[in-house]
């Protein structure tokens, strides 16, 4: 039985092609890991306040939240989630002047 002349390059093509994708791989995992590290790497304040906010012209549960939530791993929804329970509210809608319970964190116990 004659073997094709192809058979060397066929093989080579398919080590290529193997060795390509093993380098892809290789890539991907630590482009995920470095960013895996990076995230649980990252130090987050460790203690929790709570603290009467009054409600000024133009502020929104977001805007409260994402400026509480800095130093912190939490989540702009779930803090928006309990700012509502704490202070029994119906919806995200607040005005002027109300004061709120909110919390807050920081890197020193008080």
């Amino acid at each position: 039985m004659k073997k094709s002349g192809n058979t060397k390059s066929e093989k080579k093509l398919v080590y290529g092609a193997i060795i390509t994708f093993l380098l892809a791989v290789a890539v991907f995992s630590s482009i995920k890991l470095t960013k895996v590290d990076a995230m649980n790497g990252k130090e987050y304040a460790k203690y929790k306040y709570y603290t009467s906010y009054q409600v000024q012209p133009g502020d929104t549960l977001t805007a409260i939240a994402q400026e509480h939530i800095k130093d912190s791993n939490v989540s702009t929804s779930d803090y928006i989630d309990e700012v509502m329970k704490n202070n029994k509210l119906s919806d995200d809608k607040i005005t002027s002047g109300k004061k709120l319970i909110i919390a807050y964190y920081s890197y020193e116990k008080k």
